[in-house]
């Protein structure tokens, strides 16, 4: 017979278990590394800080000037770049013209957040259906926007370069503003 395998390993932290992730911040104290979820949000992302850097994926989708958000101005618009291709789908796809209610967040972050629909319904966290949800995630992204970082490094990034820290604080703010109505920005 065949030796068996061990068992699976449990996850030494669980980001979403509030003194778990308060562990893992802890075991990370004093190397320029932290992490923060985004309470509420049924997709349960989390942003890491690592050294005044931001490591992100599906908090920032859109652009304020009408583009996806991960992708540098020139390449997006002129389609230049075959690295460009799958993102200028699902923007055009997902987000542009009446695909999405704010055309700058997927249409997909929507339903998720609609306690009715069934996207909302079978996430791992569904949202709650009094709303707190969206003021959760609102709260939550103020807290992470007012952190101490000046670039943030994207997941589905094609850039040449991180996206800085001011326009990555206005693209957040104009895709998620909607959550309570009010901006994610201290300065407004």
């Amino acid at each position: 017979p065949r030796p068996r395998p061990p068992p699976p390993r449990r996850a030494d932290y669980i980001y979403t278990d509030p003194q778990s992730l308060g562990r893992l911040n802890e075991a990370l104290k004093g190397s320029g590394v932290s992490v923060h979820p985004i309470g509420g949000d049924p997709l349960q992302c989390a942003l890491v800080s690592a050294h005044r850097h931001l490591l992100e994926a599906d908090v920032a989708y859109g652009h304020p000037d009408g583009r996806w958000a991960a992708c540098d101005l020139d390449s997006f618009k002129e389609g230049r770049s075959p690295n460009d291709s799958d993102m200028r789908l699902f923007y055009y796809g997902s987000m542009h013209g009446d695909a999405s209610p704010n055309g700058i967040l997927p249409i997909h972050r929507y339903m998720m957040l609609d306690p009715t629909h069934p996207l909302g319904k079978m996430q791992l966290a569904p949202p709650r259906p009094d709303g707190s949800s969206c003021a959760e995630i609102a709260e939550s992204l103020r807290s992470v926007l007012k952190m101490d970082f000046v670039a943030v490094n994207m997941a589905h990034s094609t850039r040449r370069e991180p996206m800085p820290a001011e326009e990555f604080r206005k693209c957040v703010d104009a895709a998620w503003r909607w959550l309570d109505g009010r901006s994610l920005l201290d300065s407004e």
